[in-house]
């Protein structure tokens, strides 16, 4: 499982800092380019272009600096302020996720059984290709069950753009679990959109309650269309949600 790390205690200071100065080191490096061209507007005076190449070098290299310094704590600021807003979200919630009818569908849909996977190669106008691998698991523990079935994807051979959805099952539905598939979700749609958005791997957690199928996960809603984790969800949407 793919994981970041940020320190929340210092987001109302740090973070916030580090996001100035990472914008500082944009406008300076505009400012730096923009004094490059007005160096060769002025090539023809005595004092003109000599002027314009120093404080364009001077802006660039404070430019540079500034970016380098700044873009960790840029990122954590970004990645806490996605927490938040998925974190007021609540969970997508799905009627009949029984395995048979999952298997049924997905069959229907013209996914092929491999190993312990339904799986489908799919063309996509922003991905070029997405290979989606459905999986049904029954667990206790939703957390630590799920970071071991990743861990096993991890390690499996493949080959360009891949999406698990892992259909995880527990005997009852508690707070804790729905806490995990919340955390889970949070983690990947951070990771993909914020820290890392040329992954070619993404998984969307779905957590069953035997007894009533029903089903739920975090969905990434309208927004960050081209990211394998939203094409996960379409394809959950589309082929169990009628």
């Amino acid at each position: 499982m793919k994981k970041y790390n940020i320190d929340e205690k210092t987001e109302g200071k740090e973070y916030k800092i580090g996001r100035s100065l990472f914008a500082l080191s944009i406008v300076l490096g505009v400012l730096g380019i923009i004094l490059l061209i007005v160096g060769i507007f002025v090539q023809n005076t005595k004092y003109g272009t000599p002027l314009a190449v120093i404080g364009a070098i001077f802006s660039m290299t404070i430019s540079f600096f500034l970016m380098y310094k700044s873009y960790s704590d840029m990122m954590a600021y970004e990645s806490l302020k996605m927490e938040k807003e998925y974190e007021k979200q609540e969970l997508y919630r799905l009627n009949s996720v029984c395995k048979y009818e999952v298997k049924s569908k997905l069959l229907n849909a013209g996914f092929y059984e491999e190993n312990e996977y339904l799986k489908k190669k799919k063309f996509s106008y922003l991905k070029d290709s997405i290979t989606y691998y459905f999986r049904m698991v029954d667990t206790n523990k939703v957390f630590g069950s799920v970071e071991r079935y990743i861990k096993e994807f991890e390690l499996m051979e493949r080959e360009g753009n891949s999406c698990l959805c892992l259909f995880v099952y527990v005997d009852h539905i508690t707070e804790e679990s729905l806490d995990d598939a919340k955390e889970l979700g949070k983690a990947d749609i951070v990771y993909e959109t914020v820290i890392n958005p040329f992954t070619q791997d993404s998984y969307v957690i779905v957590v069953i309650d035997r007894k009533t199928n029903e089903g739920y996960f975090l969905d990434i809603g309208k927004k960050h269309k081209s990211s394998l984790y939203s094409h996960g969800c379409k394809w959950i949407k589309r082929i169990l949600d009628n």
